[in-house]
């Protein structure tokens, strides 16, 4: 799932697959509430963080086949922090040994976007070949920018290996007819990682490949 710092949230529901024949608690947690928050936000429920089942249903109680729905917020840390993971668990509390539940837990894995302005680049590494195998990842802003940003690419090894397009300008809405052309800030633009022939066999390579961004906005000057 996907929730970001300006707030997104997402919900989804969780219940069990049968009808429990003693109190059994499901308890919500997560593993990094600096980057999201998690509740179960229908009604009934014990508290934010709890559900409980039984054979029937009462003001503080569920009863299958019911489901509980969890909302999970984005929350805004303030830190140029890049798009940040994040784990929810839920614990199955009490119930009986031989139910089948007793015990039991399940994650579900999420990403919290980073709203604060840096550049979302979608790999951490690129893998090309002689003589020209390539390699290509996107490139966006993550913020509305004050300006147009231009966003460059370079290799640390020529020789070895090319970056295309060696620049892309962002700005906060499109302008295809300008020169160069300005691309709205959230939409993903491709750079194409080309890898060179040196006619010497020099076995596998490593190089460098260096996004950085210029702009009168000064959130985006110097990235």
């Amino acid at each position: 799932m996907t929730t970001s710092e300006d707030g997104t949230a997402v919900s989804f529901t969780v219940g069990l697959n049968r009808a429990a024949t003693n109190f059994t608690d499901i308890v919500i947690s997560v593993d990094d509430s600096t980057e999201a928050r998690v509740a179960f936000t229908s009604t009934p429920r014990v508290n934010a963080t709890r559900v409980r089942y039984s054979s029937f249903a009462l003001s503080n109680r569920i009863a299958h086949p019911t489901k509980a729905t969890v909302t999970v917020t984005g929350v805004d840390d303030s830190i140029r922090d890049g798009d940040q993971p994040f784990t929810i668990t839920f614990t199955v509390s009490g119930g009986r040994l031989g139910d089948g539940w007793h015990g039991l837990t399940r994650t579900v894995s999420g990403v919290n976007l980073d709203d604060e302005a840096n550049l979302r680049v979608s790999k951490t590494a690129v893998s090309t070949s002689e003589p020209s195998g390539t390699d290509d990842f996107t490139v966006q802003l993550t913020t509305v920018p004050t300006s147009t940003v231009t966003v460059a690419t370079a290799s640390s090894a020529m020789d070895e290996a090319r970056v295309s397009p060696s620049s892309i300008v962002f700005g906060a809405t499109a302008m295809p007819s300008a020169s160069p052309p300005v691309y709205k800030w959230d939409d993903p633009r491709t750079v194409t990682v080309t890898g060179q022939d040196d006619a010497v066999d020099d076995d596998d390579q490593s190089y460098t490949i260096t996004v950085s961004s210029t702009s009168s906005d000064a959130g985006y000057n110097n990235l």
